[in-house]
């Protein structure tokens, strides 16, 4: 007999030997065998366990290739003696190291608060997408030939085209599939931008307030960042710099600002593409929210007014859509396009070939379209009721953007007191944007941005029911 204490368990659906050799990895860890390093012979084990030797044999020839045993020629089979031991008072590794002592993680940004409503900004409605339609286009991708070989760079020709036809139908933008770059979202589309530039260190125009996660990428890479003002028209364009000899680019969000909700006036958007000619300057326009509009006329992309090609367009299927379909397009002048198709290979920046592919059909197949249609409809329905919720509110408090998109801008004036505001809305689980992370330097707006394409009609009543109340005064 051995005096090894093993129990298998044939009742297990695991196979007798990967019993045993967890049995044994255990025992020889937590240095069970210290008095007596040599183990049986498998005959003997076998025997004493009532199992097939071929049990025992597998075992030990398992333990002896992962080093827990080492074979002694004409003297049996020993315990690795270098095996550090199991200490079973110690916690897991896998619980308590979180990471080296030289690397501490930045500041994530957010709060531990829960929030009854949220207007959070950039969320769509999830509840009227057509999954069904969906699942058709990706069955048809699936049903493709088998891709072994990454996605072009530029994108697959199928969505360069559905691209091309849909901007040419919804914006009145005519290009060919050749001018576009498909990538995985407006992010990437700027990071491409500030990287390839980078080199020429160009002034970069950024709107003050505007999109953090732009200012954070162009400072990223080291651009000579200048702050354009806004205001109810737009772009300041004095703002702009008027140096000569110097790269200059220009980031803006024309269609509805972000975060104010303005538009850019007709007169500004003539004026802005007259300083890129003279200035040889790049536009990247970033076509947000301009889908949807309520009871106004639609103003033209700057892309149709660019007759001599300095504006690089480009806009992003997550707001259209959802924001877990990152898809993004841009339609650019060709040595952009060439730079660009260089990164995206170079760090394999490519979204997936059957993700392109299902959208390709999705496209093509006028989905894309009715789902826009569907949801200008709902959103409308939304929109009206934020305008009642908000005509609660007192003169001092100006509201901006609700004719368009799906967030509006709420002017406060300067002198209120807008912490105990704040304080007030955690209180009453509001989750409220302030724009402390959208601003580059001073500017005179001051307020808060409300988003509500991803809210309910309920919640948006109950939400500015109590948004409202804070304003309030006996």
């Amino acid at each position: 007999m051995t005096n090894f204490n093993v129990t298998l368990d044939r009742a297990n659906k695991s196979p007798l030997q990967e019993q045993l050799i967890t049995a044994l990895k255990n025992h020889i860890s937590g240095r069970i065998f210290t008095d007596n390093l040599r183990m049986p012979s498998s005959r003997a084990l076998a025997k004493d366990l009532g199992v097939s030797r071929i049990v025992t044999l597998t075992a030990y020839e398992q333990l002896l290739a992962e080093g827990y045993l080492v074979s002694r020629m004409g003297d049996g089979t020993y315990i690795n003696q270098d095996i550090i031991p199991y200490d079973s008072e110690l916690p897991s590794a896998s619980t308590e190291y979180s990471g080296p002592d030289w690397f501490s993680p930045p500041p994530s940004g957010g709060d531990d608060n829960s929030y009854d409503v949220e207007f959070a900004i950039g969320r769509p409605s999830a509840g009227k997408f057509d999954v069904t339609a969906w699942k058709r286009s990706w069955r048809q991708a699936l049903s493709l030939p088998f891709h072994n070989e990454p996605p072009p760079a530029e994108g697959i020709p199928e969505l360069r085209t559905a691209i091309a036809e849909l901007v040419a139908r919804n914006r009145g933008i005519r290009c060919a599939a050749d001018e576009i770059i498909i990538t995985s979202g407006a992010v990437d589309i700027i990071t491409l931008i500030a990287r390839i530039t980078a080199p020429f260190k160009p002034i970069s125009c950024l709107e003050n307030p505007g999109f953090p996660a732009a200012h954070n990428i162009f400072r990223r890479y080291g651009h000579d960042i200048q702050p354009i003002g806004i205001d109810q028209d737009g772009l300041i364009l004095s703002d702009l710099p008027k140096t000569t000899n110097r790269a200059k680019l220009l980031f803006c969000t024309p269609s509805h600002q972000f975060p104010l909700g303005f538009r850019l006036s007709l007169s500004r958007r003539l004026a802005l593409m007259d300083w890129a000619r003279r200035h040889d300057a790049i536009i990247l326009e970033d076509d947000y929210d301009s889908e949807f509009r309520y009871d106004v006329a639609p103003l033209p992309s700057l892309k149709t007014q660019d007759v001599s090609g300095h504006v690089i367009y480009f806009s992003s299927l997550s707001k259209s859509l959802s924001p877990a379909i990152r898809l993004g397009y841009m339609i650019a002048p060709k040595m952009i396009r060439d730079a660009a198709a260089i990164e995206i290979q170079r760090n394999h920046m490519q979204p997936s070939w059957l993700l392109q592919q299902a959208m390709a059909h999705f496209i093509h197949t006028g989905e894309l379209d009715k789902h826009i249609r569907r949801m200008r409809r709902h959103y409308a329905s939304l929109n009206q009721a934020m305008h009642a919720g908000l005509s609660k509110l007192s003169n001092e408090v100006c509201i901006h953007g609700l004719d368009s998109g799906l967030h509006c801008f709420l002017a406060l004036p300067a002198e209120m007191n807008r912490q105990h505001l704040e304080e007030n809305f955690i209180q009453n689980r509001l989750l409220i944007n302030t724009l402390k992370h959208c601003y580059l330097a001073p500017s005179p707006w001051h307020g808060y941005a409300l988003g509500y394409g991803h809210l309910s009609i309920e919640e948006i009543r109950a939400g500015l029911e109590t948004f409202t109340s804070q304003f309030k005064t006996d």
